[in-house]
């Protein structure tokens, strides 16, 4: 089975959903600026490490490490949405074909950064 690494030097941002009235707020468009941005720096790493069309079949993650500069400040499970919403289009098709990983975080003030190793399966 064919595998792919791959590492992004940025801050993990974990996706986040927010009641309904609250996108008005100039603090929330900022964050979810900030989050756009976020995704389309993993997209592009993606796509240096990947080329050709978005993989139709199922997907694991042998690895998906989140290195934070503080681990506490999110959910583990919001981090991985994140990345699956990014990742969709680009290395597969669509997010629902991610069957599962191993997920972990750390804590690493100096340089924080996701490091991922994709089973296609």
């Amino acid at each position: 089975m064919k595998t792919l690494s791959i590492i992004i030097p940025i801050e993990p941002i974990p996706k986040q959903s927010f009641k309904k009235g609250y996108y008005d707020d100039p603090e929330i468009k900022r964050f979810y600026k900030r989050l756009k941005g976020h995704r389309e720096t993993i997209a592009i790493y993606c796509r240096m490490k990947y080329k050709g069309e978005p993989y139709k079949g199922y997907i694991f993650f042998k690895r998906l490490d989140f290195f934070m500069s503080n681990i506490e400040k999110s959910d583990w499970d919001n981090l991985i949405k994140e990345v699956g919403d990014s990742i969709e289009g680009i290395l597969i098709e669509n997010d629902k074909m991610i069957l599962g990983g191993n997920i972990r975080k750390f804590q690493d003030k100096e340089n924080p950064r996701i490091e991922m190793e994709i089973e296609f399966l």
